[in-house]
């Protein structure tokens, strides 16, 4: 699971580290990225309240979880801020999920930063996407699955 403030990176982290395993794995495995962007296309939610932000993080738990007993490799790009559900996302796919923590000073999106983002206690990653290219993190990445 790719996560953190908007703006950080997760959407173009999640497109090219799909991108790289599919390099990896070839044509024969499903790759998806849950991206927290193209879910609102789908699932119309504009609601960044707290109970908007969290009825959409269930769904793409929910998404991922399903994609990846399927046998899928899936992507989680979601900012996410409540560590109860990353936690569910971890009890639901227990050998699998991967935390990376994105962070960034960028903030082009400020009126959908969450004030009250969560620190994650436990996480297998911490980027910062202002010092680091697009090609280090995903080295990084593919380092640590």
């Amino acid at each position: 699971m790719l996560f953190g403030q908007p703006e950080s990176g997760k959407t173009t982290l999640g497109n090219e580290l799909r991108k790289e395993l599919r390099k990896i794995y070839g044509p024969n495995i499903d790759i998806f990225n849950v991206d927290g962007d193209q879910l609102r296309e789908i699932l119309p939610n504009n609601n960044y309240t707290y109970a908007g932000r969290y009825d959409n993080i269930k769904r793409a738990n929910t998404i991922a979880t399903y994609l990846n007993h399927q046998g899928c490799e899936v992507i989680v790009s979601l900012v996410n801020p409540y560590e109860e559900l990353r936690v569910d996302l971890k009890n639901l796919n227990p050998k699998d999920a991967k935390f990376i923590y994105l962070v960034s000073d960028r903030r082009n999106k400020e009126q959908y930063f969450v004030r009250n983002f969560e620190t994650p206690k436990k996480l297998d990653l911490l980027l910062n996407t202002s010092e680091l290219s697009v090609k280090e993190c995903l080295t990084r990445i593919l380092d640590l699955i």
